[in-house]
């Protein structure tokens, strides 16, 4: 969807990118070459076991065909197994916050997951909608075509929140511990998590 249109719009689903993406938020994506991402960049890839991701990227190991692209959720303490350029669909450029206690945040990522579920199967492969959230842009000039600027609704990698949690994330690894304690407790605070606790 995103090599055709150039871009994709997807719901989020749990706490891996708490605070700057929430579940039920909706992130967009678009296309990117693999060799033009940054550490610090938020993408969409497919992990090793098939899940659809949107993580932050942290490290880039080798050069040339071999280039390994390493993911960690900014909750997440332990990194993602590596993967190959190929398995990065897009780079985050925004995210929508979802209306509290909307219930449409829950029907398109219904709808979203079947929809990349089903293009997965035409491709032989398979994917399922995972934890966090990402989106995608072209380098250069281009890169922030398309994107949503903040406007009460949309936010960015521009807008400060992004640019501080991008910097606070890369370089205290501590903030992690804090994200997923704030990550955590937002989670709890939801009707089907407090019901599933009981």
């Amino acid at each position: 969807m995103i090599q055709k249109r150039g871009a994709m719009e997807l719901t989020s689903f749990g706490m891996s990118m708490y605070p700057l993406i929430r579940e039920g938020d909706v992130s967009r994506f678009e296309r990117v070459r693999a060799r033009d991402l940054e550490v610090g960049d938020v993408c969409l890839f497919v992990s090793g076991s098939g899940i659809l991701t949107g993580h932050r990227l942290v490290e880039i190991r080798g050069e040339g065909a071999g280039r390994q692209y390493v993911f960690r959720g900014d909750t997440s303490y332990i990194a993602d197994d590596p993967v190959g350029p190929e398995a990065i669909l897009g780079l985050w450029t925004g995210v929508r916050r979802a209306r509290r206690g909307g219930g449409t945040g829950t029907a398109r990522a219904a709808v979203g997951a079947g929809a990349l579920a089903g293009r997965a199967a035409e491709a032989g492969g398979a994917m399922a909608a995972g934890a966090g959230g990402a989106g995608g842009a072209m380098r250069g000039g281009a890169r922030w075509a398309g994107a949503a600027e903040f406007g009460g609704k949309w936010i960015t990698p521009k807008h400060w929140q992004a640019r501080v949690l991008r910097w606070l994330v890369l370089r205290y690894p501590l903030t992690r511990k804090f994200t997923r304690k704030l990550g955590t407790w937002s989670m709890s605070r939801k009707p089907m998590y407090r019901a599933a606790s009981r």
